[in-house]
């Protein structure tokens, strides 16, 4: 009961995140965004999903309580909450900022990390997210988290990781970036729940987002906003593809499933490729997005980037395992078939063009990475996108070399992939 109108609810609050250019609007856009969110957690009102929903709604309010505080005390400090323009005022005053503006960075990073699901903040995913209808499971895996992700990624290079909040904030994105992944590919390697399996990779997706912010170049953020593109639509696929191993099997238990393979050849081609896709097997959209990642980053931070790799390789074999054995495992005994879905139904359709997309998007990797550029570029030069947002007044104030944020160098060029 009222499935369509709260999505909606929760569309419009994702939309609004995308599209503001001020800070309040963010969080006002978190809230209404957030209200959809917590009312799709409990359709279907069994228990296990009111005690997960009521952890979710406690956390997100103490969250929101933080970023309307640090929203104000942002604007009692700058005077302002636009973001051009205070990307303007702290480019113009980077070595002379105020006191306690590098702890409302913190604040910041804080109330973003815990909807972006990064370490240590991550406890509230697995369970929520294993609860909820697999179709809302799909839509919150592939939404939720990034608009977390994008809020870093859109205030933290132009405003809050400026001047000395820098060497606060690279610090602890680069940590969390690191636990993030690794921690979230050994937490799927042992999990034998497919739910779990797919909530817990979403997690380590996510360590990889952040790390393209943690290597602050033009490169590594551009990888980073490919790879958050490709991973919205790999990420809602599978849990789609969940949902209907859970229609042939009856349950999402690894050591329940197995012959599916048999069953519906047609489904396990879907899984693979948007499994090999989250875990970056070339030439699918992943592999584009690690490139990127792992080339911006192997000259900045050599540590972060092996956790990286070695994670990638972590997460393959878990893929690989919950493929190998819930399609090519023996069919168990005791197990019968609740349904065979029909081919043509929403789910089956729904799938099949998110799998599309995601082999689309590695198809077409080089001109999607010229957007992500254009975006990077806003990111690493702000100028143009302030003097589109205040037009020439104000902009006195804001010479060449103010201009040109610190974290814009390092390795700059497109990866090496004909790009």
């Amino acid at each position: 009961r009222y499935f369509h109108p709260l999505i909606q609810l929760m569309m419009f609050g994702v939309n609004l995140s995308f599209l503001t250019g001020d800070l309040f609007n963010l969080f006002v856009s978190f809230e209404i965004m957030l209200m959809g969110s917590y009312a799709l957690l409990c359709i279907g009102t069994s228990k296990k999903q009111l005690s997960q929903a009521y952890k979710y709604v406690v956390l997100n309010l103490l969250a929101s309580t933080v970023f309307v505080m640090a929203a104000g005390m942002v604007y009692g400090m700058l005077g302002t909450l636009n973001l051009a323009d205070l990307a303007r005022i702290v480019a113009a005053r980077r070595d002379d900022l105020p006191v306690g503006f590098t702890a409302l960075s913190v604040m910041l990073l804080l109330v973003f990390g815990l909807k972006a699901a990064i370490f240590p903040l991550w406890f509230w995913l697995p369970d929520t997210y294993y609860t909820c209808p697999i179709s809302i499971a799909g839509l919150f895996g592939g939404l939720l988290t990034k608009v977390g992700v994008y809020a870093v990624l859109r205030t933290f290079p132009l405003i809050f990781a400026v001047g000395p909040a820098r060497d606060i904030v690279i610090p602890l994105l680069t940590v969390a970036a690191g636990c993030t992944m690794w921690f979230g590919v050994l937490g799927a390697a042992s999990h034998p729940s497919v739910r779990r399996i797919l909530s817990i990779q979403l997690i380590a997706g996510v360590g990889y987002m952040i790390f393209g912010i943690a290597v602050f170049n033009r490169l590594a953020l551009a990888g980073c906003i490919f790879y958050m593109v490709q991973h919205m639509v790999v990420q809602c696929a599978l849990f789609l593809c969940c949902g209907l191993m859970e229609k042939h099997a009856g349950t999402d238990e690894l050591k329940r499933m197995g012959g599916l393979m048999k069953r519906d050849p047609f489904l396990a081609l879907l899984f693979f490729i948007a499994a090999m896709s989250l875990v970056g097997l070339p030439p699918l959209s992943g592999f584009f997005g690690k490139l990127a990642l792992i080339q911006a980053g192997w000259d900045r931070t050599w540590g972060l980037t092996a956790v990286a790799l070695i994670s990638s390789v972590v997460a393959l074999l878990s893929m690989l395992r919950l493929w190998a054995n819930a399609f090519w495992g023996p069919s168990p005994q005791s197990t019968q078939p609740i349904e065979t879905p029909n081919r043509l139904n929403p789910g089956y359709l729904a799938t099949t063009l998110l799998v599309g997309v995601a082999i689309g998007i590695g198809l077409g990797a080089e001109p999607l990475y010229q957007l992500a550029f254009t975006a990077a570029d806003q990111l690493v030069d702000p100028r143009p996108y302030i003097e589109a947002v205040l037009e020439p007044k104000g902009l006195s104030s804001l010479d060449t070399t103010a201009s040109q944020p610190s974290f814009a160098s390092g390795n700059d060029d497109v990866p090496h992939t004909g790009m």
